[in-house]
């Protein structure tokens, strides 16, 4: 991809920063990651007892950052915006949330970074990014990371 191109649009991963880290990330030229869903501020509220898991909830600043990011890249909420998670719900999920905020143009990488699961393995190597043998690596920028910390 020419420097050019990569600058027309945004491309964000929109995993945890958990997964992103543990898991890997899209070798791609001006990929960011702003999480879709984040760990509550209660856990008190979300923790599911049965289940030992705490729910995640929709990052409520989401929509602000994409359009922060936009805007760094002197770009519009008219540019085209591509979104990855894990298998493709969350970001079909976030998707849909760019759309109801006026975002124009925005495609959703249907099997995401991992794809789905194997039905004899349960592991996650049938399709998406990762298993399609496209670009991808362990570490990231410092700087594609726009959510989650205080700077």
């Amino acid at each position: 991809m020419k420097k050019n191109e990569a600058e027309s649009f945004l491309f964000i991963d929109t995993r945890t920063l958990a997964e992103v880290n543990f898991v890997g990330i899209a070798d791609v030229r001006g990929l960011v990651n702003i999480p879709y869903v984040t760990f509550p501020d209660s856990l008190d509220r979300e923790y599911n007892a049965k289940k030992k898991v705490v729910k995640l909830v929709v990052n409520s600043e989401f929509a602000e950052t994409v359009t922060a990011a936009l805007k760094k890249k002197n770009l519009s909420k008219s540019a085209p915006v591509l979104l990855m998670c894990r298998s493709g719900n969350r970001s079909a999920k976030a998707a849909n949330l760019l759309h109801d905020s006026g975002f124009k143009k925005v495609y959703n990488i249907v099997d995401g970074f991992e794809g789905d699961k194997d039905k004899k393995t349960g592991h996650r190597t049938v399709n998406g990014w990762k298993n399609s043998g496209l670009p991808w690596k362990y570490g990231f920028q410092r700087d594609q990371i726009l959510t989650g910390f205080s700077e």
